[in-house]
């Protein structure tokens, strides 16, 4: 599997900002050699995070993922409990 050079990138970036995502997927797959599903999850992992301050780069790179999201659920709702119990008076 290749990986994309600038111009690729900005290619994908620019077909997802004018709402070709399938145009995006294949795209992505004929520059890397990659499976469709491979591809497709890329492009989607890169639609949902261009937002404005993160670069097309970042989030292809970003590794966190869902793992990220279910250790800030836990710490928050740990957090949220010691609170609670902590009103309570259980602490």
């Amino acid at each position: 599997m290749n990986e994309l050079q600038p111009d690729e990138l900005a290619e994908i970036t620019e077909l997802l900002q004018q709402g070709k995502k399938l145009a995006a997927v294949k795209r992505y797959k004929d520059l890397t050699g990659s499976r469709l599903g491979e591809s497709k999850d890329a492009v989607e992992k890169l639609a949902e995070s261009l937002s404005p301050g993160t670069t097309p780069r970042a989030a292809l790179e970003s590794k966190s993922g869902c793992f990220g999201m279910v250790l800030f659920l836990v710490t928050s709702l740990t957090a949220a409990a010691v609170c609670v119990f902590f009103v309570a008076g259980i602490f």
